[in-house]
Formats: structure tokens, C-alpha cells, sequence
């Protein structure tokens, strides 16, 4: 706080200071009498202010009124969050495509189609073959093919609808290949017709792109058995091929019944049909003799004369592959008439080997000499040799003699657990 005495002497020098042209007209002793007067006001004002308490001297404050209470703020409103951001999860990587299984292949073609086999050019447009075509046109030559269906180059008759008798000729070419597999056994076994120029009408083992092996037919429509021996492809992956590259005459090739040997010759036994198994199967014989051969075993014609006929001088032997370990159900050996004591020591065996060799162990499963007669007929008296074989399998079928003559039999038929 400035003082009194400050005061004064702030107005006195502003006085000074303050020309005299602005002060008013008044003479020097009434200045000089009015500024006495205005000290000594001032100084007893001074002590008045010094005296007093300076609780007292000091004014009391103001109170200041009481401030209006401030209204509530209002509530904030907040927001709600977003909704949270859906991310769409990355997309499935796509499950490859699962290629359906292949259906097998159909080696003896009894499905009526060329499931599993690729074919190139028009010779095999209608196949397989129904029935036995060659007969129904008048050919003269039985196909000899197995169940239904057949690979018939010649024919034109897909299914029984079909008119029959129908062909198409020997002017179209093509081919007609398996899908690949696996060679397990130690043969293939088949059974082929046809033409017979081994470079243009022919069956071929296709390995690595190439025919290890091959076969053809005899410039007839009856089809023969065939076997491979593949014991040195086992492991390999091959393909059968028949191949018709011929437009001329017996420009065409049959096939039927592809066959593969089991892996092991001790494989399970599997069911192969409840007909005659041994039909048109191929077979084998220690000799032959006078126009004998051992297909004519097992060629379905039932005479009384001979089919097999050995050169004499051994104890021959006769034998079928079946082409697996098939359940037995009954075997008939049909006689030569006029010969039947030629048989009087026949025995009937089993093998299951892959390849009969000098040391595989034949099973002897009866033999005449256990019967109280030893001859027996066939087809011209209707007594041939009956033997009951269930429960037992085999893979080879064998008649022998148990003595040095000629073997000279009709027929030999081996059947399923089914009876004929």
C-alpha cells in the first residue's frame, strides 16, 4: 500500500511539473495557504491510519455470495462399440479330386463290354462277341470260347438282341490293350484264334513298351489255349495287346479267358465255377501217339474214340492246368471203347504248384486198383469214372498209369463244387 507521505509528494512534484500557463489565475499566497492546508490534511490523515489496528484499518472483505450450485453435467453418451468384424476365415485349400477307383479289368470279357481295355481303330468296335458266331454263320468252325463272351475280330454281334451270324469282316485294323498290372504268378494262360501271321494278327505281353512276348492264331476261328511262361517278368508292370493290322484274308484275331497264375502255389483256393473247369484249359501229356494230342482231352467232344494217345512203352501221364487253386467238386474220366483194360491202373492226382517240376509232390486222390473192378466205361454206356472230390483244390489235375501201356482216353472233365 503506498503512504500518505508518498502521496504528497507524488501530487507536489506533479504540481511542479505542471506548467503555470495551465494552472488557474490565482495568486501565489492563496496557492501557497491552500497547499498548507491540504498537508496538513493529509499528515492527520497519515496518523489516523497509522494508529489503527491493521485488523481494523483493513476493510473486511467482501463475502462472496455463494456460488449457484453447477448443474449435473449430463451423461456422456457413449457410443455402443462396433459390432466386431466378422473376418472371414481364409479359404479351404481344395480337397484334391478323388479319382473313383478303376473297375477291373475284364480278362474273360463275361461283363459284355471292353471295361479296362483301350481300343484304337474299328477292328474291335463290336466286342466282345456273344455266343458262338462262327456256328451261327455257318462257318463250320466252332469259336471253343468260354462262358458267354468272347473277343471274335471277325463277328459282329455284341449281345444276344444282336442278329446272329452278323459280321463285319476281315477289312477293319485296330488294337485293343489292357490297362496296366502287375505280373504276380509265374504264367499267363489264354486262349486264341484267328489269323495266323504273327506281324499282323496277334497277342502280345506288352513290358516297358515293348512285346516280350507274343502269340497268334492257327487260320481258325476255334480258339486254343496258350501259356506264357512270365516267371522271369514277375514284378514288372505289363499289358496284354491284341493287334489286328490286317485287312485281307483271316485279317482278324479272337481272344478269350486271360488267365494269371497266383503269386504263390499256396495260395487260398478260390471258387473257378461249378462247371467243367478243365474245359479248353490248357493241358500236357508225357508223349503222344497215332494223332493223339492232350488238348483233345479237354475239347468238350465226348465219342468213344481217343483224344489223348500216348507212344506206349511208359507209364504215361496226363495232366490240365486250371490256371489258379481251384475248390474240386467232381471228376469224370470217360473211356476209349474197345481199350477200357488199357486203364485198369489209372490214377487221379492234384497239384498246386505254380509249374510242376521233377520234385513237385503229386497228391493221389483215388486210384482203379482200390476199386473193386478195375475197368470202367464212358460216354457209349454212360459208366465213365466218377470220383467225388469235394473239399479238396488243386491247381494241376493229373490221370497217370501205374503201369507201362498206352493211355488212350476220351475225355477228362473236372468240376466245381457244384455238380454238373
Amino acid at each position: 500500500m503506498i503512504s500518505l507521505h508518498a502521496l504528497c509528494l507524488l501530487a507536489s512534484s506533479l504540481l511542479a511539473a505542471t506548467p503555470p500557463s495551465s494552472l488557474p489565475q490565482t495568486t501565489t499566497e492563496e496557492v501557497r495557504k491552500s497547499s498548507e492546508k491540504a498537508f496538513k490534511d493529509l499528515e492527520a490523515e497519515e496518523d489516523r491510519f497509522q494508529g489503527a489496528t491493521p485488523e481494523a484499518a483493513a476493510p473486511a472483505p467482501e463475502t462472496a455470495p455463494e456460488a449457484a450450485p453447477e448443474p449435473a453435467p449430463e451423461p456422456v453418451k457413449v457410443a455402443p462399440p462396433p459390432p466386431p468384424v466378422k473376418v472371414a476365415p481364409p479359404p479351404a485349400k481344395p480337397k484334391p479330386a478323388v479319382k473313383p477307383a478303376p473297375e477291373p479289368v475284364t480278362w474273360d470279357f463275361e461283363t459284355g463290354d471292353l471295361r479296362g481295355w483301350t481300343k484304337t481303330g474299328a477292328a474291335f468296335d463290336f466286342q466282345p462277341t456273344f455266343g458262338d458266331n462262327p456256328t451261327a454263320r455257318g462257318r463250320g468252325q466252332a469259336s471253343q470260347h468260354r462262358g458267354a463272351y468272347w473277343i471274335g475280330g471277325y463277328e459282329k454281334r455284341n449281345s444276344p438282341s444282336d442278329p446272329a451270324g452278323a459280321t463285319q469282316g476281315d477289312g477293319p485294323k485296330g488294337t485293343l490293350t489292357s490297362d496296366p498290372f502287375t505280373i504276380k504268378g509265374p504264367s499267363i494262360s489264354f486262349l486264341i484264334g484267328g489269323g495266323c501271321d504273327l506281324a499282323a494278327e496277334r497277342v502280345s505281353l506288352v513290358i516297358d513298351g515293348k512285346a516280350a512276348l507274343q502269340a497268334t492264331g492257327k487260320c481258325n476261328e476255334a480258339m486254343e489255349p496258350v501259356v506264357w511262361d512270365v516267371s522271369t517278368y514277375i514284378g514288372k508292370t505289363a499289358r496284354i495287346e491284341a493287334v489286328d493290322d490286317s485287312d485281307g484274308g483271316w485279317g482278324h484275331i479272337n481272344l478269350d479267358d486271360v488267365t494269371f497264375a497266383p503269386a504263390s502255389a499256396q495260395d487260398d483256393p478260390v471258387d473257378c465255377g461249378g462247371g467243367n473247369i478243365a474245359l479248353r484249359r490248357p493241358a500236357q501229356m508225357s508223349s503222344t501217339g497215332y494223332g493223339g494230342t492232350p488238348e483233345a482231352g479237354v475239347d468238350g467232344v465226348k465219342n468213344g474214340s481217343y483224344g489223348p494217345h500216348s507212344s506206349g512203352g511208359d507209364a504215361a501221364w496226363w495232366q490240365v492246368d486250371l490256371g489258379r487253386n481251384c475248390r474240386l467238386g467232381r471228376i469224370i474220366v470217360y473211356n476209349r471203347q474197345g481199350y477200357e483194360d488199357r486203364a485198369n491202373s489209372l490214377m487221379i492226382m492234384t497239384a498246386r504248384d505254380a509249374k510242376p517240376t521233377a520234385a513237385t509232390k503229386w497228391k493221389t486222390l483215388a486210384s482203379r486198383k482200390d476199386e473193386p473192378v478195375f475197368a470202367f466205361g464212358g460216354v457209349y454206356d454212360e459208366k465213365p469214372w466218377v470220383l467225388e472230390a469235394a473239399g479238396e483244390s488243386a491247381r494241376w489235375v493229373r490221370v497217370q498209369l501205374g503201369e507201362a501201356t498206352y493211355m488212350n482216353l476220351d475225355e477228362i472233365e473236372v468240376f466245381g463244387p457244384a455238380k454238373p
